[in-house]
């Protein structure tokens, strides 16, 4: 999850900062089963799905099945061309259509997907490596042009990583960036993960001010959690520091507020958060040895992050 997150914000900085002709799309490099022939027709129609360009794509996705009829991600590209999720469009009967043709029902088509997603995470298990690659392309955009796209860019590619491989001595840490006409839920993204690197140092003066500073949500009795994620966040960051100012039940009581508040809001496209409500208070529970609720809160928090992988493994340490 942290790899296809990280791998859909680079999507992003590079549409919204380069050039873009009919002719030039870019490159990419996803490996894929089948047909070498149809892959590499299927590599050129998800550069021009990237590119928005989804006529052009859909039938570069076509011939890539007409060279292997049994290649699933053709499918699946295909399909993804009938979403438009930066413009909130969506054609869910023709994208079920070309879903159709693949195989007659969803469970044999979500079958065929898993399947082929097994294959790829058992081929590839050191992607993890790969998404520090990817940080450090979205720094570089970032350093090349500071614009408030690529700060938002790095500051969500960083706060992701960051809390998704626990590297809390990486030098990106180190790295300053500025808050202006960046969104709230960016800003509030690294304050949070700037926060729990001081809880992480024993400074829980630095984390109280981080507190006291986090950016206020622009409208706080929003369901969208883009919009409420200043609260959750500052919510989660509160609590974690009484906590480790030895205040645990009013630490824990926020962070349970944090938790209610997340599970009312509709979800976002892309990261919110650098991680679930819930996956951080059991990551809390678990330090404080209560498994029972430590694992309560992980199964929680796969609910709506379904596979996420750390939250599976603090579920595997807990005894599940």
């Amino acid at each position: 999850m942290l790899l296809k997150n990280l791998i859909m914000l680079i999507v992003l900085i590079a549409v919204f900062t380069a050039p873009v002709s009919s002719q030039q799309y870019g490159t990419t490099d996803f490996h894929a089963s089948g047909d070498p022939r149809a892959h590499a027709v299927f590599i050129r129609g998800l550069v021009m799905l990237h590119n928005f360009e989804y006529e052009d794509a859909r039938e570069t996705f076509r011939q890539a099945r007409e060279v292997d009829p049994d290649f699933v991600m053709a499918y699946w590209g295909e399909a993804l061309t009938h979403e438009h999720p930066l413009w909130n469009q969506q054609n869910l009967s023709a994208a079920r259509a070309v879903l159709e043709q693949l195989a007659p029902t969803a469970g044999e088509r979500d079958y065929a997907y898993s399947a082929v997603l097994k294959t790829i995470s058992e081929t590839w298990p050191e992607d993890v490596e790969e998404a520090r690659r990817l940080v450090g392309y979205a720094e570089r955009e970032w350093k090349n042009a500071d614009t408030p796209t690529n700060r938002i860019g790095f500051i969500t590619c960083r706060s992701n990583y960051i809390i998704d491989t626990q590297a809390w001595d990486d030098p990106l840490l180190e790295l300053e960036v500025g808050y202006e006409k960046v969104w709230p839920s960016a800003i509030a993204m690294d304050q949070y993960v700037m926060g729990l690197r001081a809880l992480r140092r024993g400074d829980t003066g630095q984390a109280g001010a981080i507190v006291d500073a986090l950016v206020r949500s622009a409208n706080p009795d929003s369901k969208n959690i883009r919009a409420a994620a200043p609260t959750v966040l500052k919510l989660l960051l509160q609590g974690r520091t009484l906590i480790a100012a030895g205040k645990q039940e009013q630490g824990l009581a926020l962070m349970q507020q944090a938790v209610d508040l997340e599970q009312t809001l509709a979800p976002a496209i892309g990261p919110a958060m650098p991680q679930p409500a819930a996956e951080a208070l059991a990551d809390v529970y678990r330090e404080l040895g209560n498994l029972t609720l430590a694992r309560e809160n992980y199964q929680l928090s796969l609910v709506r992050a379904v596979q996420r992988r750390r939250s599976l493994e603090g579920l595997q340490a807990t005894g599940s």
